[in-house]
């Protein structure tokens, strides 16, 4: 779904692209699995990392970073926001961002 997702953001539709490419759903799909499970496994991990270590985002942490992002995608709020899918998606991301940060600093 991300995959497809990120590819309508870039304006090629799920039938164009598999037009394009020659391929069928199924056979991405299933290219796919293995990167799905290392996410799977790797967000467990960033979760895991975030409870041990208390790591909380402010509504200020989480402000600077929508702001951020606006600049960089060029987007209002409103519009940006809708597109994450609302700020405590922006704020569970920016949590994850500093459980990556965690894991950096100790390696």
């Amino acid at each position: 779904k991300d995959f497809i997702d990120r590819m309508q953001m870039q304006g090629v539709s799920e039938e164009l692209y598999f037009a394009y490419t020659g391929t069928k759903k199924e056979d991405v799909l299933k290219e796919m699995e293995k990167e799905a499970e290392n996410r799977v496994k790797y967000r467990y991990l960033l979760e895991a990392i975030a409870k041990e270590e208390k790591i909380e985002v402010t509504d200020e942490e989480a402000h600077d970073r929508l702001h951020e992002m606006m600049y960089h995608y060029n987007m209002e709020e409103d519009a940006l926001l809708k597109e994450l899918g609302g700020m405590d998606v922006l704020k569970y991301d920016t949590r994850m961002r500093k459980a990556i940060e965690v894991l950096k600093d100790n390696n």
